[in-house]
């Protein structure tokens, strides 16, 4: 790609943006939690009652780990939607306005703390869902590109920047839509 299809575009991230992350980033550790606290509770019902299998008990283990693993399931989502949201709101950085260019070099960024270059190799993965498309620079550390602030500048922001991904990305680190 020559550097006259380099792409350039602004983001101040919101808190939205931000939490829409957390929650994607540890959507699995919320559903692995949900089965293993269902898992537990049944089987604790179950070894209370000498592993009878009559249907009551059964119902009562089916039931009753459905009611208590749904509640600590909410009770850990809200707990990471508040903790991100302070997160957020402490990160003056986080907040700021940045500017990225897409070039085959890498992702250029400048914000106010000073200019950067990640070159593609050093890329962890990409993945893209409804609202984002997040860089992961590390297993616990992502650019987060709404998808909307993507396309304020070019109408096609969002195809040319999976272009670049598919091209300079390897295919085993890339999860677009």
């Amino acid at each position: 790609m020559d550097s006259s299809n380099n792409l350039v575009f602004d983001i101040q991230l919101s808190q939205k943006d931000y939490s829409y992350l957390i929650i994607q980033h540890q959507r699995k550790t919320i559903i692995a939690g949900f089965l293993f606290y269902f898992l537990v509770f049944f089987l604790v019902v179950l070894g209370v009652n000498q592993f009878q299998l009559d249907i009551d008990i059964v119902l009562v283990g089916f039931i009753g780990g459905i009611v208590i693993s749904l509640i600590i399931s909410l009770v850990s989502y809200f707990l990471l939607i508040f903790q991100s949201n302070r997160t957020f709101r402490s990160d003056k950085l986080l907040q700021s306005n940045q500017t990225y260019t897409i070039s085959n070099l890498g992702i250029e960024i400048e914000s106010i703390s000073g200019k950067g270059l990640i070159s593609w190799n050093d890329i962890f993965k990409v993945v893209e869902s409804k609202l984002i498309i997040a860089i992961y620079i590390g297993r616990n550390r992502a650019l987060i590109l709404p998808k909307e602030d993507i396309n304020t500048k070019r109408i096609d922001g969002i195809n040319i920047l999976k272009e670049y991904i598919t091209n300079y990305v390897p295919k085993n680190k890339v999860k677009l839509v």
